[in-house]
């Protein structure tokens, strides 16, 4: 992973420092421009739920996804479909859907606001459906809420860059 410099959403300017991402560096604004610079315990907080939701993933264990996900989950797949916290757990977490062999995140950026995350990744997939398997990479954009005294992955798109 190489550093990241983020400029401000909302003006476009570049920001004024480097904030540490897991084992990268990302940029966050401090003009006061409506983005607010997070503890670092946050940014290791959402990092420690990305690596639980790939684990989660790759295990297809429903109950360990089912912990990270808020009660009204929503995920749109690279193929566009529309799948709620049910349809993704069946879907992912069963068995019966595609299996995750490898799945490798870079976070592009990370924008926080009070009660919300926005992560955006690109990750690179191998997975194996139907006894094919195929490797792809995506962009994805992860929403997390805090939601009593937790963080949940409440929203996910994810779409096929190569």
């Amino acid at each position: 992973m190489r550093p990241v410099c983020l400029t401000c959403l909302l003006d476009g300017t570049p920001s004024a420092g480097f904030y540490p991402v897991q084992a990268d560096w990302a940029c966050f604004d401090f003009k006061g421009c409506g983005m607010t610079a997070q503890p670092l315990d946050l940014d290791d907080h959402i990092a420690e739920l990305l690596q639980a939701r790939t684990s989660a993933l790759m295990r297809q264990s429903r109950a360990d996804m089912e912990a990270l996900l808020g009660k009204e989950f929503t995920y749109i797949n690279a193929q566009g479909e529309v799948c709620d916290r049910r349809q993704y757990l069946d879907r992912y977490c069963s068995g019966n859907g595609p299996r995750f062999l490898k799945q490798e995140m870079d976070i592009v950026r990370i924008i926080a606001r009070d009660h919300a995350v926005a992560v955006l990744l690109d990750c690179r997939d191998e997975i194996e459906f139907a006894g094919e398997q195929s490797n792809g990479v995506h962009r994805a954009l992860y929403i997390f809420r805090k939601q009593a005294d937790r963080w949940l992955w409440c929203e996910g798109q994810a779409t096929e860059i190569r």
